[in-house]
């Protein structure tokens, strides 16, 4: 499978979820916030990295390319380095199994999410539930009022 075909793959799959397609990036938009997918290649080989997350509208981006940004994987170890292999187009997997089980990965770890999320009270009930937030720019802690949550 080339790239060509594993976007057009992608795209199918991600317009069934009623994103829209603009480059090598997905969107789907409401109100309060827009919802992305993100495909891009390493600079190192044949492989790629599909990052997800949200941006909120009434906050500026600034120089942030989401709000909230998650890359495909998994907390289990063993899903974690299959996506990684599913990614890496230097490993020789038929492209069946290839589409099959990323489809798999990317409706449970992407669409489980999004498909929770929907306002910028969804987003900020999901943030509350994490042990940590230092992953989380310090502009949207502050916007939900969450600078002083150093444990949450």
């Amino acid at each position: 499978m080339d790239k060509s075909e594993f976007v057009k793959y992608l795209d199918e799959l991600f317009k069934a979820h009623s994103f829209k397609k603009k480059g090598t990036q997905w969107s789907f938009s409401n109100d309060e916030i827009i919802k992305i997918i993100k495909l891009s290649k390493s600079n190192y080989g044949n492989y790629y990295h599909i990052d997800y997350g949200f941006i909120i509208k009434n906050l500026e981006l600034g120089r942030l390319v989401m709000h909230i940004y998650h890359r495909l994987s998994s907390l289990d170890q063993g899903e974690s380095i299959r996506i990684k292999e599913l990614l890496d187009f230097e490993i020789p997997i038929p492209d069946e199994d290839r589409k099959n089980e990323l489809k798999k990965f990317i409706e449970r770890e992407i669409f489980g999410m999004f498909n929770k999320i929907h306002t910028e009270e969804d987003l900020l009930m999901e943030l509350k539930k994490r042990d940590h937030l230092n992953d989380i720019p310090l502009r949207v802690k502050k916007y939900f009022g969450l600078e002083d949550a150093d444990e949450c």
